[in-house]
């Protein structure tokens, strides 16, 4: 198929998924990486009250609110989080085992 084809499928909103090869895709800075903090007692018992509350685990919570800050103040980056972030649904579904 040339290019031009290819293009004019993809803008008529045509499923091009069939000819792509996604056997290699990956998506970017979705790597996770296990980092240990100390925190004070009063803000473990915040988290994970905030985390009994919505239902999701203290992780959960830790995760959106880091984003929450990063994206605030670098709104830049938003776009790169926002992509690998999991909605409030999602993560009550991975906690709940369903």
């Amino acid at each position: 198929m040339k290019v031009q084809e290819f293009d004019q499928k993809f803008d008529d909103g045509e499923d091009i998924t069939h000819l792509l090869d996604l056997s290699q895709v990956k998506r970017p800075l979705v790597g996770q990486a296990i980092v240990s903090i100390n925190l004070p007692i009063w803000m473990i018992e915040l988290i994970d009250r905030e985390a009994d509350r919505l239902g999701v685990t203290p992780q959960a919570i830790i995760q959106t609110s880091l984003a929450s800050q990063f994206a605030l103040h670098n709104p830049q980056s938003a776009k790169i989080m926002t992509t690998n972030l999991l909605t409030l649904e999602e993560m009550r579904q991975r906690y709940d085992g369903e």
